[in-house]
C-alpha cells in the first residue's frame, strides 16, 4: 500500500559553476532550494556531505531522505571522461557564440544534468517513502520560477497519470540548435 502519492527528486550539488559564468552557488542553488522545501511531499536529495546539514535544516521536520555523494562522485562517473573530451573541443566550445563562456564547456554541468535521471531512477527503484510517483524537480530552475505554489496543481491537473513523463520544449524539425547545442553536437552527447 502506497504511503505517499507523490515523492519528489532533485539534487543539491557545487560543481564550482561561479567560476564559469558567475552564478553565485548560495545565491542561485541554495536559495532556489529553500524555495521548493516547503512543499509538503517526501523529498530525496541526493547531495554532498558538506551541504547535508542545510538540507535537513531546510526540510525541517518534513520527510527527507539524503543520499550524500562522495565529493569526486561526477569525476567518477561512468560517462565522465567521454564528456570532458567531448565538451572541450573547439568544434563543442564554437557551436553557438554564447556557449564559449558559458556552463555548458562544463564535463560537471554536462555529467550532473546527465546524473539526474540516475537519480530518479534510484530513488523510485529504492522507494523508500512508498510513493506511488517520483518526481524530478530542478533545485536549480526553481530560483527563476514560483513553483512551490503551483506544485500540486501541476501534479494533480497537468502531468498525464502515467509511469513516466518528461516535459520537454518542442523542439521539432528542421531545428540546427537545441538549448545552445548544435543538433550534432547534442545528439553526439
Amino acid at each position: 500500500t502506497p504511503k505517499y502519492k507523490n515523492v519528489l527528486v532533485t539534487s543539491l550539488l557545487d560543481i564550482g559553476r561561479d567560476k564559469i559564468d558567475n552564478r553565485n552557488f548560495s545565491q542561485h542553488y541554495i536559495d532556489g532550494f529553500s524555495k521548493i522545501t516547503n512543499i509538503d511531499c517526501p523529498m530525496v536529495i541526493f547531495t554532498t556531505q558538506n551541504l547535508a546539514s542545510t538540507v535537513y535544516k531546510l526540510r525541517g521536520t518534513r520527510p527527507t531522505l539524503v543520499r550524500v555523494l562522495e565529493d569526486s562522485y561526477l569525476l567518477n562517473y561512468r560517462h565522465y571522461e567521454k564528456v570532458k573530451n567531448i565538451t572541450s573541443t573547439e568544434t563543442w566550445i564554437n557551436q553557438s557564440e554564447w556557449i564559449k563562456n558559458s556552463i555548458l564547456t562544463s564535463p560537471e554541468y554536462i555529467t550532473l544534468t546527465h546524473s539526474k535521471i540516475d537519480f530518479l531512477n534510484i530513488a523510485s527503484t529504492q522507494n523508500l517513502f512508498l510513493g506511488n510517483y517520483y518526481f524530478w524537480l530542478d533545485a536549480g530552475i526553481v530560483s527563476s520560477f514560483k513553483l512551490q505554489n503551483k506544485f500540486t496543481t501541476l501534479v494533480e491537473k497537468v502531468i498525464p497519470n502515467k509511469e513516466y513523463h518528461s516535459f520537454s520544449f518542442p523542439y521539432t524539425p528542421p531545428y540546427n540548435e537545441v538549448h545552445g547545442y548544435s543538433r550534432e553536437g547534442y545528439i553526439e552527447v
